[in-house]
């Protein structure tokens, strides 16, 4: 688990810090993503997929966030990294990652601009992998990893004097944070499967 986030706290932190183009190597081999037995994903591999849905891509921008101290807190947040995309004028991403060396807050405020406004789908999830890795892995019960998820249906405010709407919210967290927006009726670009994925059982 810390592996899962030390990988997740240094690409964040990389775009956090302005970071454009972000190489991994050794990611076409097993190597430290999947078992170099079955070639089936680890924590590390399923992580890395979680992230790719947030770098990007030629057809994504990136979405400026701020992520704060909820307004009742009295302290400053630890070190922690984030980045945004924008996939498209419905559709955005947001992840969240402690520093490896820092203690985890309870809680975190993110505000970001998005190019829209009404209803707006908000998907959350607290860990790093999907939970049918977990699941499959046997680490349902990680806390580093624990995939929780929720989803609700928000009224994006205007923004204003500015076009689309004010996205700001508090959300409860641990190590890793993810959260999806989009707006009703709006679709994400769909991921690529996991490697695994098609093979014959």
């Amino acid at each position: 688990t810390y592996s899962v986030l030390r990988l997740l706290s240094g690409a964040v932190g990389f775009f956090h810090h302005g970071g454009t183009h972000l190489r991994i190597s050794n990611i076409l081999s097993p190597g430290g993503f999947a078992s170099p037995l079955n070639g089936e994903l680890n924590p590390e591999g399923y992580a890395l997929w979680t992230l790719g849905q947030v770098l990007p891509r030629p057809e994504t921008s990136r979405l400026h966030v701020n992520v704060t101290p909820p307004d009742e807190c009295e302290y400053p947040l630890p070190p922690l990294y984030w980045t945004g995309a924008l996939h498209n004028d419905g559709a955005a991403s947001i992840m969240v990652v402690r520093n490896v060396s820092s203690v985890a807050p309870h809680a975190v405020q993110i505000t970001a601009s998005l190019p829209w406004s009404g209803p707006t789908q908000v998907a959350v999830r607290h860990g790093g992998c999907p939970q049918s890795a977990l699941d499959e892995l046997g680490l349902a019960g990680d806390e580093t990893l624990a995939a929780e998820t929720a989803t609700e249906v928000i009224e994006l405010a205007e923004n204003d004097g500015e076009e689309g709407g004010l996205f700001r919210r508090v959300f409860e967290f641990r190590d890793v944070l993810f959260v999806r927006l989009n707006r009703r009726g709006a679709t994400f670009p769909e991921p690529e499967p996991y490697p695994s994925e098609g093979k014959d059982k």
